[in-house]
C-alpha cells in the first residue's frame, strides 16, 4: 500500500516545522545575496541595472537546496521470508523522495531595455525536473509469529529497490516532477527579484511563469 498517510501524523508534523524552517532560511538568503548583487552590481543612484549572466548563475546554483520539492510517505511491505522456516513478515519504513532541477545546468539569458522605461528581461532556461534522491529509514519488521526486528536480512536491498521504482513511478504519475518544476520557478523568480528589485521580468523558457 503506497502513500500510508493514516499512520504518519507526526512526520506530517514534522514536515511543516521544517517547512517553516526551509522558508525563513530561503528570506535570510534572499535578503544576503540581494544585498551583496545590488553592492556590487548598483554602485550609486542613478546608476541603471546591469545583471551579469555568470554571478546570478552561481549565485542560483547556492539557492538548488531551496528550489526543490519533496515527498515523506510511510510504506508497509507485506513478503514471504525463504528459509527452512518461511513465515510472512511486514516491513514498514519511512520514506523521503527529492525532485528539483540540476541548477548546473541552468542557462540565463539578459535581455537589457533599449528604452529607460522599459525593463530588464531575464530569461532562465531549465532543464526539465528528475529524482535527486530518495532515502529510506526507520525500518520495523513483524513477523506472523510476533517476533520483530529492525531488519530483514539480506533481502532487503533488492526488496527496497523493488518497492522504490513503485513509489516512485506513483509520485511522477501524480505529478511529483512538475511540482519540482514549478517550485524551481517560484524560487528563482522571487531570488531574482529579491536582488534586483520589481524593474526586472523573469521568463522561463521564453515565457512569462503563470500565477
Amino acid at each position: 500500500m503506497l502513500f500510508d498517510h493514516g499512520k504518519d501524523i507526526s512526520m506530517e508534523k514534522e514536515k511543516k516545522k521544517g517547512g517553516v524552517i526551509g522558508w525563513l532560511l530561503l528570506f535570510l538568503i534572499f535578503i544576503a545575496a540581494g544585498y551583496l548583487l545590488k553592492t556590487q552590481m548598483m554602485p550609486g543612484i542613478g546608476h541603471e541595472t546591469v545583471i551579469e549572466t555568470h554571478t546570478l548563475k552561481s549565485e542560483l546554483v547556492k539557492i538548488s537546496e531551496l528550489a526543490t520539492y519533496q515527498k515523506e510517505y510511510r510504506e508497509t511491505i507485506e513478503k514471504e521470508k525463504d528459509g527452512f522456516f518461511s513465515q510472512r513478515y511486514f516491513a514498514t519504513y519511512d520514506g523521503v523522495i527529492k525532485a528539483g532541477i540540476n541548477m548546473e545546468n541552468v542557462d540565463v539569458t539578459v535581455k537589457e531595455p533599449e528604452e529607460k522605461r522599459e525593463k530588464t528581461v531575464v530569461d532562465v532556461t531549465l532543464p526539465d525536473a528528475e529524482i535527486l534522491t530518495h532515502t529510506d529509514d526507520n525500518w520495523e519488521v513483524v513477523y506472523e509469529d510476533g517476533y520483530q526486528d529492525k531488519e530483514i536480512g539480506d533481502e532487503r536491498n533488492e526488496i527496497i529497490k523493488e518497492e522504490k521504482k513503485k513509489v516512485e513511478k506513483q509520485f511522477i504519475e501524480e505529478g511529483g516532477l512538475d511540482k519540482a518544476s514549478e517550485k524551481a520557478k517560484e524560487v528563482i523568480e522571487d531570488f531574482i527579484k529579491s536582488a534586483y528589485g520589481e524593474n526586472v521580468i523573469v521568463t522561463f523558457n521564453g515565457e512569462e511563469a503563470q500565477k
